[in-house]
């Protein structure tokens, strides 16, 4: 196969029983006529190197070196009968050479009753000079090239012409391209996640990111939603090109419901090529359509779909789910940072919220005990001392009356010290360990609120840090107080016991009250007892342990506190 400059024709005569042909390179634009010859340059290792002038080669060598060459060349007339062809000719077609000449190119090759159209044997003849165009057929994508061939009259007479499959070449820059604009986009998204924007301006720049790229065959319209963990389902956050009603039957959507719920569920892509039984949304103008719905997954957990729409029979294409699918798994990388950021941020300020809540409480227990301690135990050692000071010159039966006054408001100043000892840290836990201390308070939530609690204890709990008994006695009170002003009941259960071998203490309290919604635990730590149960969850997360709670509104509550055996 030669190719030529631009600028350059090739005048060929065919050998037809002579021992050789003449192949001459001539300017074909020079307009004089002239003999001046330029450079012929080849491009398979099979063409003979050529140069200036006349080359002769005997009929057999030309024939070896025809049909050594790759690609499909044959020469087609003027009228476009083909009138020589080589060996992958004659394989393409499927038949041997002398069944091939004289037959018309594009009833043999294309089975029509004119040359295609795009033809370059066609362009050729209009221009006289090469041309080249690519033509796809049976699944297969092929260059066409065409050169004239001018007779010594100058005047063309026939075409060289050469097929090459080019499929493999043309798959290959198309995966290029659609890797470029996949990355592209993702580029795009991962850039603009970075700035002070809103995770739905996010989904948008990503939906006109996706609706915009032209190889990509899908309707110009779409949405992207996010999984609403409240309502167990999803919520619609960016679209594209929707009507009203689409947005209204779609703004969320269940787990499980319409497309997209079943592809959020199933954590696996959905696709359907028309309107079939499984769109469970349906509204008044709906038309035939189909769908990709793309899950959004981080660490196996559903964050979000995709929802692409397609025309009615769209066929799958599997280079259109791998873009979609490199999408989805950025987003979800830019949904999981943001909710990480949220979440630091959110712990943060609950973090922030507490420590000054723990001030203002021991604000508060410094003013109480200064209370206790002015209004209670002090007034009564003033009052003994004033009596003490009155029995001076007293006797008999007045100095035994002034004396049994005093010691009486002195047993009084000693029970209220020890009311107040126990208050802060109880005898019985600190010398008899956890069990013996929420025995003391069982008896002490009952005489001092009334609540009666089931306190079931294991015989042979036992726990040696003492810093994990004072934490679990603190959070067991904090969990009855907790009964006590928001539950609505006067009964309620504690139940201790080792775990996993004795290598953790499982407590668990539990009551039938008016119950509440456990995330408020997390994300509302400024509800009646949130401080105490949030400061609880923190504290068992340094320790290892965990805090599960199951409650609901009207339906009580149970906390389970799991904490290490020993604490690091």
């Amino acid at each position: 196969m030669y190719v030529f400059t631009s600028n350059i024709t090739a005048r060929q005569v065919v050998p037809s029983g002579h021992e050789g042909f003449t192949l001459t390179i001539r300017d074909a634009r020079n307009r004089q006529g002239g003999n001046e010859t330029s450079p012929l340059q080849p491009t398979e290792p099979e063409a003979a190197a050529a140069t200036t002038g006349t080359l002769r080669f005997s009929a057999a060598q030309w024939r070896a070196t025809f049909d050594a060459i790759s690609d499909i060349v044959c020469v087609i007339s003027k009228d476009y009968e083909i009138v020589e062809i080589n060996r992958r000719g004659c394989e393409a077609v499927g038949m041997p050479r002398k069944k091939i000449i004289g037959r018309k190119c594009f009833e043999l090759v294309h089975s029509t009753r004119v040359p295609i159209a795009g033809c370059p044997c066609t362009r050729a003849t209009l221009t006289h000079e090469p041309s080249t165009t690519t033509h796809e057929q049976d699944g297969r994508i092929y260059e066409l090239t065409a050169w004239p061939i001018v007779g010594q009259n100058g005047q063309m007479e026939a075409f060289a012409h050469i097929v090459k499959d080019v499929t493999e070449r043309e798959r290959a820059e198309d995966e290029i391209k659609r890797q470029r604009d996949a990355q592209q986009l993702i580029a795009s998204v991962l850039e603009m996640s970075l700035h002070d924007v809103s995770i739905d301006q996010v989904f948008e720049r990503a939906l006109d990111g996706i609706l915009s790229i032209p190889w990509l065959s899908i309707e110009r319209k779409g949405a992207i939603f996010l999984v609403d963990k409240d309502h167990h389902g999803l919520s619609m956050k960016a679209a594209r090109n929707l009507t009203e009603a689409a947005r209204r039957s779609c703004a969320t959507v269940p787990f499980g419901t319409c497309l997209c719920g079943r592809c959020a569920a199933s954590k696996s892509m959905v696709f359907s090529a028309h309107l079939d039984d499984y769109h469970h949304r349906r509204y008044e103008e709906i038309k035939d359509h189909g769908h990709y719905c793309v899950p959004i997954i981080f660490e196996h957990e559903t964050l979000g779909v995709i929802c692409t729409y397609l025309a009615p029979g769209h066929e799958r294409r599997a280079e259109e789910e791998e873009l979609l699918l490199a999408i989805a798994n950025a987003l979800a990388g830019v949904i999981a940072r943001r909710q990480a950021q949220n979440e630091v941020e959110h712990k943060s300020g609950q973090l922030r919220a507490l420590a000054t809540e723990l001030v203002k409480a021991e604000q508060r227990e410094r003013q109480r005990l200064a209370k206790v301690l002015h209004d209670n135990i002090q007034q009564l050692l003033v009052s003994a001392k004033l009596r003490v000071g009155l029995l001076a010159g007293k006797s008999g039966r007045e100095l035994q009356q002034g004396t049994d006054q005093v010691c009486q408001t002195l047993d009084e100043a000693i029970n209220a010290a020890r009311t107040l000892t126990s208050e802060l840290s109880p005898q019985a836990l600190q010398e008899q360990g956890l069990g013996a201390g929420l025995k003391w308070l069982q008896h002490e939530v009952k005489s001092r609120h009334g609540l009666n609690v089931d306190m079931q204890i294991e015989n042979t709990l036992e726990i040696a840090d003492r810093s994990l008994q004072v934490f679990l006695f603190e959070a067991v009170r904090e969990l009855l107080f907790n009964v006590v002003k928001h539950a609505g009941v006067d009964q309620a259960r504690v139940e201790v016991a080792h775990i996993d071998e004795r290598s953790k203490v499982r407590v668990t309290v539990t009551d039938s009250g008016v119950g509440f919604t456990p995330e408020r635990v997390d994300h509302q730590v400024d509800f009646a007892g949130g401080f105490g149960l949030f400061s609880i969850r923190e504290r068992l997360n340094h320790l290892g342990g965990r805090m599960d709670v199951e409650s609901a509104p009207g339906q009580g509550c149970r906390f389970v506190l799991i904490a290490p055996s020993r604490t690091p």
